[in-house]
């Protein structure tokens, strides 16, 4: 099934998980309507795209109701041309509104290509092949590697070695982020960041390089060392500062989803929903980003996976990966040698987890990663390359540059006739109507998840 995930809060999972649309469809949920709002909306994409109605979620007390539309996305020009040439009275303007979001979302979940500006003048091009983030910790107490790069000159030699093995982004952090931790003062960041994000500046002019940090003062030493790029796990919540100075750098952010802090995340998570939690949560993080005036195609999106997450939880949230691509945003996935890989197969050390690594890096990609997360770099890029392979049906080298990265085809609809009478039905139409959710996980979190 291939879902836009479209305010879906509120939606009862069972009823969403019933819905199995074969590929290449799109299943689009919208909610909360009125019930005669749902048949407005109901009748402008059943017209103009093809949509059907497959199922329906009501909320018995705010009398609110969800519905469950799929179809072929066709030329999404279609519904905004009738929408700019018919006059609604006020009581279709939500219906309305609805299909202005739809369409927005459809277009987000198609996206395949995004043009980040850097400092100094340069670009970084994502998409739409996957990317690859490699990962360098100057922390003692990094999960996977912690202390094994407190050199600098080790470290900088790390850097530039998974720049020669094809990263695409040099990730550089100087705090952990593993359950449990505190937070490591600034100055304390700032001071083993320094000499290793000038040493690979100065070796690499070229190579983006991204600052793992929630702190606006490390953050600002970090761009004018020579960073490009501001990876935040608290989102800007963590420093009220952030937001400003990611403004005013015009730099692009990585806006991440963790529940609670490092030291809280993993004492027992627990969502009604997940997906649709963290959709809400990068919708409101965006909307908070554009108020501060940060250009939102300066943002890269990371569903925390390991940040107050339960095994289920990432499981859940890396199968249903692409529902957040209707945030039309590049989707970071950070899964490497994460322990909820390794209570899948039982390896217990986060550096003999590699080929659980690649796997679920590959999954990702497949699923709609834009950019991944990895220690193993090498390794990552073939995998990769074998992802999408298999998503376009071509080896890489074989890939015409404006072929799509995703497996989800979009499939053309008929144009629609615009001469036609247009009309809504006043009839109720009829679906499925699901129980209540099957209670949440009560699972115990991770517990040496986090940044690594």
């Amino acid at each position: 099934m291939s879902t836009i995930a479209f305010s879906t809060a509120g939606l009862r999972a069972r009823v969403l998980a019933s819905v199995n649309s074969p590929l290449p469809l799109l299943t689009v949920l919208v909610e909360p309507l009125s019930q005669q709002e749902c048949r407005h909306v109901t009748a402008l994409l059943a017209r103009f795209h093809q949509f059907r109605i497959v199922g329906w979620a009501s909320d018995e007390r705010s009398e609110k109701w969800g519905v469950i539309l799929s179809g072929a996305p066709g030329d999404l020009s279609d519904v905004e041309f009738f929408l700019t040439r018919r006059v609604f009275s006020n009581t279709k303007v939500r219906s309305i509104a609805a299909c202005r979001e739809i369409q927005a979302a459809a277009k987000g979940y198609l996206r395949e290509r995004f043009l980040l500006r850097l400092p100094r003048g340069r670009e970084l091009a994502i998409g739409p092949g996957t990317s690859v983030m490699g990962v360098l910790n100057v922390t003692p107490d990094s999960f996977s590697d912690g202390g094994r790069y407190m050199d600098p000159d080790r470290a900088i030699e790390h850097g530039l070695a998974m720049a020669a093995e094809g990263a695409d982004i040099l990730d550089i952090g100087a705090e952990s982020t593993r359950p449990g931790t505190k937070p490591v003062p600034p100055d304390e960041q700032w001071r083993r960041l320094e000499p290793v994000i000038s040493g690979i500046r100065a070796a690499a002019k070229d190579i983006p390089i991204s600052v793992d940090t929630s702190s606006a003062a490390v953050a600002e030493r970090a761009l004018e060392a020579g960073a490009d790029i501001v990876n935040d796990v608290t989102a800007m919540r963590g420093d009220e500062r952030m937001a400003a100075l990611v403004s005013s750098a015009k730099v692009p952010i990585v806006l991440m989803h963790m529940q609670g802090t490092p030291e809280t995340m993993q004492i027992a998570p627990s969502y009604a929903e997940v997906v649709s939690e963290i959709d809400a949560f990068f919708r409101e993080r965006l909307a908070a980003a554009a108020k501060a005036g940060i250009d939102p195609e300066q943002t890269i999106l990371d569903p925390g996976f390991g940040f107050g997450k339960t095994v289920a939880h990432n499981l859940e949230i890396l199968r249903r990966l692409h529902e957040l691509k209707s945030l039309g945003r590049p989707l970071l996935v950070g899964v490497s040698r994460k322990s909820f890989l390794g209570k899948i197969t039982g390896i217990e050390p986060p550096s003999a987890r590699t080929i659980e690594s690649l796997i679920a890096g590959a999954l990702a990609a497949f699923c709609g990663a834009s950019i991944i997360r990895a220690h193993d770099v090498a390794g990552h890029v073939r995998a990769l390359k074998v992802a999408r392979s298999v998503a376009t049906g071509m080896p890489v080298s074989e890939i015409p540059a404006e072929s799509s990265r995703s497996p989800i085809a979009a499939v053309p609809a008929a144009p629609p006739d615009l001469s036609a009478p247009f009309f809504f039905e006043d009839g109720d139409d009829e679906g499925e109507e699901d129980g209540e959710p099957e209670p949440s996980d009560d699972e115990e979190g991770d517990e040496e998840d986090g940044r690594a």
